[in-house]
């Protein structure tokens, strides 16, 4: 899989059924070759290298496999998840700020991992992809949580949902001049070539396997700079924003694009 991002037809509006998931719809079992449904996983080519040939006993990596593959490059350990009993957590249990996922990444450098789930592959794909950038939003999202006491939901500001937004389904695009400021605007300067975006959400790209219809992504929006649109040039930016507590403390402060084809350069 290339590391450069790939164009597609110059007509936005017409849909390859293949390239959106439709050889894989529906099919939950393992697949090598996944990342061939759709040319928006080129961002994760790195990674994708890195499990080629990883397989757990029924095809499917297991955390442990994951980890050992992608460990390394995502700067963070990837250990199984224990299943936790309902009987163990009554509504007026309090939960362990210490045993929250946030807290376990945070403090322990540690990524809770379920056997034979797409969706914790996929994060785990994109934590050895964006590294920076995840690992900015877990210890922010971290700082922001209020352990509820005994009885009560726990709180969710606002800032807390445009964060879950942008790590399920985020996207980044970096403008080589000025930024745009309008969906449409960014949407066609994606398409001249004038700005790339690379999926960061893992949610989209396990949608992707699925052959689910294409979300509205959260869209953050950063500097190419001398350095080109890179994945890692992405993933510092990302990790700036991340680090600045003025920004993304709303979902409104982001813009909305479609998470499909659109997001690649036309040609």
């Amino acid at each position: 899989m290339s590391t450069e991002p790939p164009h597609v037809s110059s007509s936005r509006e017409s849909e390859n059924e293949e390239a959106r998931g439709g050889v894989v719809s529906n099919v939950r079992r393992w697949q090598a070759r996944f990342a061939d449904c759709s040319p928006l996983f080129w961002p994760l080519a790195g990674a994708l290298e890195l499990l080629t040939g990883v397989a757990g006993p029924d095809g499917f990596p297991q955390p442990e496999e994951i980890d050992a593959a992608l460990g390394g490059r995502a700067g963070i350990r990837f250990e199984r998840q224990r299943p936790v009993s309902r009987r163990r957590r009554g509504p007026r249990d309090p939960r362990d700020p210490a045993s929250m996922y946030d807290a376990r990444i945070a403090r322990e450098g540690c990524v809770p991992t379920r056997p034979g789930s797409w969706h914790d592959l996929m994060n785990a794909l994109v934590w050895a992809t964006f590294p920076l950038a995840k690992r900015a939003l877990h210890e922010r999202q971290h700082r922001l949580v209020v352990p509820a006491a005994p009885g009560e939901s726990a709180r969710r500001p606002r800032e807390l949902d445009a964060l879950a937004l942008l790590d399920e389904g985020g996207v980044v695009v970096l403008a080589s001049a000025a930024a745009p400021r309008e969906e449409r605007a960014l949407e066609e300067a994606i398409a001249r070539g004038d700005a790339t975006a690379f999926v960061f959400g893992h949610a989209i790209y396990e949608g992707l396997v699925f052959g689910r219809p294409a979300p509205l992504a959260s869209v953050v929006v950063g500097a190419a700079g001398a350095s080109g649109a890179t994945v890692e040039v992405a993933d510092r930016a990302l990790a700036g924003v991340l680090a600045d507590p003025a920004q993304i403390v709303d979902p409104t402060d982001m813009l909305r694009l479609r998470a499909d084809e659109r997001l690649l350069r036309a040609m």
